[in-house]
């Protein structure tokens, strides 16, 4: 034991964690937790809005699998975190949130900030919806047992974000601390096993099938399983298709992979999915964006189709489609089971009928696609600023997509690794992408980061810049500038042949955009206005060269084609009268569709 403060006893148990940064914002009920970060090695990431501060921690997570914190002041600074913490949640991102509160001999006297209009002190119940558990801390002698758990919810079974909110007088308190431990104070593997009788069952059935094809969701990209579906593929001869957030799961240029499933998704991997006789599905929550709203034209048809369904969480087994197996496992263990279960095979030297036809419609996909990666159209296509996205980074490169523009970056960017592209798929905020990527380059600091982002996602968060500037984290912004809410505004046409909000204009009609450019030499940031195809390419790797924060703004039409093979029910509830119609095509894709 040794006598210290609750906020020294606080950092030493971040240490033993090996936390490397804690992200933030100073305010008076931290100010005793930041005072003692003076004496550690943790690194204080300052932010300008506590949002930003969680959606850097969020993709922190995504590249490294280490758990991040983020540290908040009571009140506003807390509340500012509400939409990253959604974001974290239903990304599953181990997150740590600690918040300063008001001291416990002022809960319910309306002390400054203090949120206790139904409850005193009662900003936790703000996050209780999404957040795995949220704790406050009322006794100084359980911090570090409340630490420890806080870690282990994080990391156990679904990541996911946790609440720690402690009253900012707990943190200058002093008392006899012990080291807590936290590390040892949870499994020492998360590593669940299938039961063999399901395996050997699972492997009958995929043995069975004619038309195999394994679904891979984020489950498989928080396992680490790449290898494993990889050489489970190969040996089933089934093709690979994914979810969104998990198309980095395998090698994109890899014959096997059908593409990603989804409203603007790929046409080779909706035909997959809709023709497949067995299915092994890892690891996904099937929400409706990523399954074609569940449409078996384009998704599963169950039945026939039979279903092996591996998850970590027994509540998603079955949740939407009947099951023939149902294995409540981590994804990479049960995944070797099921490859040691499996006898020899030939895999890929024999080529089966379903396979070579699955040959020819990837060549033909990627044929098609490969004209608007060509082109040369002024304003710039984002198909061929992808492409040129795509040659400028090395494997290793990580892309960081935006919510908007995030089906452009399926169709037409090859990911070749594990967590190199990452999206918020779930819970989708605009602006996700631009503080995203500073986290990410933390965690990989050697990798060259890319951050892909709408002008409309730019202006919500782009007071990043200043972060990128004053913590020395040289991220690249790519602007898709086209003056407005691009997806919103075709959707508005489509369905109302008018619109209100989607486009960027003053009020005397024109567009408007500020000058991206000077804005960002203002925070100290390079910069440079792209208009021309031929001059995408020089600037990029100008700006990965640069060894600074650098934004790269492109001009792109407003006429982008979406090749919007996929289909979504909410566009059907746009329909003006859809309660008196039984048209559904209007819930194909959406905005305009070639």
């Amino acid at each position: 034991m040794a006598r210290m403060t609750g906020a020294q006893a606080m950092v030493r148990y971040l240490e033993e964690e090996g936390i490397q940064y804690v992200f933030g914002m100073a305010g008076h009920a931290n100010l005793a937790f930041l005072d003692a970060l003076h004496e550690s090695s943790i690194r204080f990431i300052s932010v300008p809005h506590e949002q930003i501060a969680v959606h850097m921690a969020d993709a922190y997570y995504r590249v490294t699998h280490r758990p991040a914190v983020v540290l908040t002041s009571v009140g506003p600074g807390f509340t500012n975190t509400v939409t990253g913490v959604a974001d974290a949640m239903h990304d599953c991102s181990a997150i740590v949130l600690i918040s300063g509160n008001v001291p416990i001999a002022h809960r319910g006297t309306e002390a400054y900030q203090e949120i206790a209009f139904h409850q005193d002190a009662a900003q936790t119940e703000v996050l209780k919806p999404i957040v795995k558990r949220a704790f406050r801390v009322d006794d100084r002698r359980l911090l570090g047992e409340i630490m420890a758990r806080a870690f282990n919810n994080a990391l156990g079974g679904v990541p996911g974000p946790v609440l720690v909110d402690i009253p900012m007088d707990m943190f200058s308190v002093m008392d006899d601390f012990s080291p807590s431990g936290t590390p040892a104070r949870r499994p020492t593997s998360q590593r669940s096993a299938a039961d063999e009788a399901e395996v050997r069952k699972a492997v009958e059935i995929l043995k069975s099938g004619k038309r195999p094809v394994i679904y891979a969701g984020g489950g498989t990209i928080l396992s680490e399983a790449t290898e494993e579906v990889t050489a489970l593929a190969e040996r089933l001869g089934s093709p690979v298709i994914t979810s969104l957030i998990a198309q980095s799961i395998i090698d994109n240029d890899h014959p096997l992979f059908g593409g990603v499933t989804g409203a603007v998704g790929t046409r080779t991997a909706h035909h997959l999915a809709s023709q497949a006789d067995t299915v092994l599905l890892i690891g996904s929550r099937l929400s409706d964006m990523d399954t074609c709203s569940w449409h078996p034209e384009m998704f599963f048809n169950v039945p026939p189709a039979r279903i092996v369904q591996i998850d970590i969480d027994p509540s998603q087994v079955g949740r939407r489609f009947p099951v023939d197996v149902g294995i409540v496992a981590d994804a990479r263990t049960a995944l070797r089971q099921l490859l040691a279960a499996l006898p020899p095979d030939e895999g890929l030297a024999k080529p089966s009928a379903w396979l070579r036809a699955h040959d020819e419609q990837r060549k033909r996909w990627r044929a098609e696609l490969e004209g608007s990666q060509r082109s040369n159209d002024v304003p710039i296509l984002p198909e061929r600023l992808i492409a040129e996205i795509r040659a400028a980074l090395p494997a290793s490169g990580i892309l960081v997509a935006p919510n908007g523009p995030r089906y452009f970056v399926a169709q037409h960017f090859s990911a070749h690794g594990p967590r190199t592209h990452l999206v918020a798929s779930g819970h989708g905020t605009m602006g996700w992408a631009v503080p995203a990527a500073l986290g990410a380059k933390l965690g990989r600091p050697h990798s060259p980061v890319i951050c892909l982002t709408g002008d409309g996602g730019f202006r919500s968060t782009n007071p990043c810049l200043a972060v990128a500037v004053e913590a020395d984290i040289p991220v690249v912004w790519v602007i898709l500038n086209n003056g407005g809410f691009n997806i919103i505004e075709l959707i508005e046409k489509r369905f109302f042949k008018r619109g209100i909000g989607g486009a960027f204009r003053t009020t005397s009609g024109q567009r408007y955009n500020p000058d991206f450019v000077a804005l960002a030499r203002a925070y100290g940031v390079g910069a440079i206005r792209v208009e021309r195809s031929e001059e995408i390419g020089p600037a990029l790797r100008e700006a990965i060269t640069s060894g600074r924060p650098f934004v790269v703004d492109v001009a792109v039409t407003q006429q982008p084609q979406l090749r919007a093979s996929g289909y979504w029910e909410a566009n059907r509830y746009l329909t003006r009268g859809w309660n008196e119609s039984e048209d559904k095509e209007s819930a194909r894709g959406f905005g305009d569709s070639a």
